[in-house]
C-alpha cells in the first residue's frame, strides 16, 4: 500500500503542473472612442494583461483575437441587437465604456471553445452621470442562455449604487457564472437586458450594459484512483523483479 501511495503521488507530481494551465480570454466594449483596456479584471491573471476589443454587433474575428498572454487563439465572441457604445471617465479602466441595449435585450456568444469546463465574468457598469446626479442608478440582468446550442437558464443581476469606476464589485458591476461545461467544446451564449432605471431625467427607458467578460477554463481534476491504477503495472513488475532476486540469493 505504501508502494502504491508513493508510486500515485509521484504521477500526480508529474501530471499536476499541466492540468494547472489556464485558457484565459478578455474582451472589452471599445465605447464611442475605440478603447482598448490593458490591464487586470476581476479574475486575477497576473502578468497577462491582453485585452480584445469585441466588434459591436459583429464578431471579433478568429486570428484577431489573442489569450491574455498574448498567444493567438481561433475563439472569437460575438454580439448581437446592441445599441452602440458609450464612454464616460478617463479612459483608464474597464469599467469606463460599454454597449448598451436600450429598451431591448441584446445578445453575446463566445465561439470555438474547446472542450472542458468555464467560469465566465461579465461586467457592467449600469449607470451615467444622469443617473447618479439623479441619486438613481440602472440594473442589467445577464443570462447564459445555452451551452452550444442547448438551452439553459442561468441568469444574475447587478445593481449600481454610484460609480465604481476604480474597483470591481460583484453583483455591483460583474456578475460570475461557473460550471459552464462544454464536453465537445463549442460556444457559449447569452443575453444581457436592463431591468431598472434610476434616472428621473428618461424613467421610461432601460439600459443593459456590457463593459466585457473573461471566459476562465477551469483545469481538469487529476483522477488519484486513476493514477494508482496506472502505476500498479509498476508496481507488479517492481514485486516481480524483487522476488526473482531473493529467489536467486536463495538457491
Amino acid at each position: 500500500m505504501q508502494r502504491c501511495s508513493f508510486i500515485c503521488c509521484f504521477l500526480v507530481g508529474m501530471v499536476a503542473p499541466a492540468a494547472s494551465a489556464n485558457l484565459i480570454v478578455n474582451f472589452n466594449s471599445p465605447g464611442t472612442e475605440g478603447f482598448n483596456y490593458v490591464g487586470q479584471g476581476a479574475y486575477s491573471d497576473p502578468g497577462d494583461n491582453h485585452w480584445n476589443t469585441f466588434v459591436q454587433n459583429g464578431t471579433t474575428g478568429s486570428g484577431a483575437t489573442k489569450l491574455s498572454n498574448g498567444t493567438a487563439t481561433t475563439i472569437s465572441m460575438t454580439e448581437t441587437n446592441a445599441g452602440g457604445g458609450f464612454f464616460e471617465g478617463n479612459a483608464n479602466g474597464l469599467l469606463d465604456t460599454w454597449d448598451i441595449a436600450k429598451n431591448a435585450t441584446a445578445t453575446f456568444r463566445i465561439n470555438n471553445l474547446p472542450s472542458g469546463t468555464y467560469t465566465l465574468y461579465i461586467y457592467g457598469v449600469n449607470g451615467d452621470y444622469g443617473d447618479f446626479n439623479s441619486g438613481g442608478g440602472r440594473a442589467t440582468q445577464y443570462a447564459i442562455t445555452s451551452l452550444n446550442g442547448n438551452t439553459v437558464g442561468l441568469p444574475a443581476s447587478e445593481f449600481d449604487t454610484g460609480n465604481t469606476n476604480l474597483s470591481f464589485s460583484e453583483g455591483n458591476n460583474y456578475v460570475v457564472f461557473t460550471n459552464l461545461t462544454l464536453p465537445s467544446g463549442g460556444s457559449i451564449s447569452g443575453t444581457y437586458v436592463g431591468i431598472q432605471n434610476g434616472d428621473a431625467n428618461s424613467p421610461s427607458d432601460t439600459e443593459g450594459q456590457l463593459n466585457g467578460l473573461q471566459i476562465v477554463a477551469v483545469p481538469e481534476p487529476m483522477n488519484l484512483a486513476l493514477l494508482c491504477a496506472a502505476g500498479l503495472p509498476l508496481l507488479a513488475r517492481r514485486g516481480a523483479i524483487s522476488q526473482r532476486k531473493q529467489r536467486g540469493r536463495s538457491s
